[in-house]
């Protein structure tokens, strides 16, 4: 399933290639909006999206700047490694590599909390969903705690006839 109507934060225009010309199955706007649906993944963890972000409040402008680069780097670090796909440039291939480590060390950054985004609105701790498993043990015996019962342990050995044998040297 795509994303289509995630929030931007750069656009098209402002990805430069120089002269690299992308594959002809990669589009620019594309990979724009890919980068930003995975910014927003990150972001979207802490913040409630969209942010409100407005350009004409000087407090916001630090987070636009570095949301703006982000995407900006993470669409380009993607079009390049998508050109250099057939490892024919290697120091391309390195670069584009560069700019989409440095910025998913950004949005992890910004996951755990580090990088704080002045524009954004906290989820509060009752808005969030589980992240993990909901295991819940409704028996009144426990099957694995039986399970050693009977059989021992190798610490504690014990054999079906009920004999405590001790602990055997091995």
């Amino acid at each position: 399933m795509a994303v289509t109507n995630s929030q931007k934060y750069c656009e098209d225009s402002e990805v430069k290639l120089g002269d690299l010309q992308p594959p002809r199955y990669v589009t620019i706007a594309d990979e724009v909006q890919s980068a930003a649906n995975h910014m927003n993944a990150y972001i979207g963890q802490i913040y409630k999206l969209p942010l409100p972000l407005d350009p004409s409040r000087i407090d916001h402008l630090p987070d636009i700047l570095l949301l703006n680069k982000i995407n900006k780097d993470l669409a380009t670090g993607n079009i390049i490694l998508a050109a250099a796909a057939g490892g024919e440039d290697d120091n391309l291939h390195a670069y584009g590599r560069r700019l989409v480590e440095n910025a998913e060390k950004e949005l992890a950054r910004i996951a755990a909390g580090r990088t704080v985004i002045e524009a954004g609105e906290l989820i509060e701790e009752s808005d969030q969903q589980p992240n993990g498993p909901i295991i819940t043990n409704r028996d009144k015996v426990s099957y694995v705690d039986t399970f050693y019962k009977s059989s021992g342990t190798m610490n504690d050995p014990y054999d079906t006839w009920g004999v405590n044998l001790g602990n055997p040297s091995y």
